[in-house]
């Protein structure tokens, strides 16, 4: 178990390095499609102003050429979303790595758990007999109750009764207020929607 665990920290010392270089490529693409959408901003302001006077051969290429810097901006943002999501899905690959072994974990502690109280019980018939016994007198002593916490126990029996190796779900994380935003818009969280 300790070789699992130490070949899967291994497996996480490429994750930091891995989510630090997406995320400044990520910011380097946001930076240049601020920039593209500032200069946009900037040629729509002073060809309105001229709008009456520009002839429509000039209207055209100026439409044109802002169409041309939109789909690159497009492009750039398809690009960060992508980023975005790969690196979304590795994390999430690894949380679900880390849930399967922490379930596996508890199972084996369970499971050797249980054999430790088996050896020191001893797997003799005669100390079955005796366990059934026992098991026959607390059902017909009416004080005794199994759920009653004043009942006796064997020791350690309320670990195992307590465990529940089922209990353990997987579901996905809720958004995160915090968490950047991947669009022009400022709104999108994880998942950018078109209308």
């Amino acid at each position: 178990m300790a070789e699992q665990l130490r070949k899967y920290m291994e497996k996480l010392d490429d994750l930091p390095p891995f989510i630090r270089k997406n995320a400044e490529e990520i910011r380097e693409l946001d930076e240049k499609v601020e920039g593209i959408m500032r200069v946009i901003e900037a040629r729509t302001v002073a060809h309105v102003k001229n709008l009456k006077k520009t002839p429509m051969e000039q209207r055209v290429k100026w439409y044109k050429e802002v169409q041309a810097l939109y789909k690159e901006a497009d492009k750039l943002s398809e690009r960060k979303v992508k980023l975005a999501q790969k690196m979304y899905d590795t994390v999430d690959m690894h949380i679900k790595e880390m849930d399967q072994q922490l379930v596996e974990f508890q199972e084996f502690q369970v499971k050797k758990y249980n054999e430790t109280q088996a050896a020191k019980a001893g797997t003799s018939s005669s100390d079955n007999q005796k366990r059934k016994g026992s098991v026959s007198a607390m059902k017909t002593d009416k004080r005794k109750k199994p759920g009653d916490p004043k009942a006796a126990r064997p020791d350690g029996a309320s670990f195992v009764h307590t465990f529940k190796p089922s209990a353990i779900t997987t579901v996905d994380m809720p958004v995160d207020p915090n968490e950047p935003t991947y669009c022009i818009c400022h709104q999108g969280f994880s998942e950018v929607k078109f209308p």
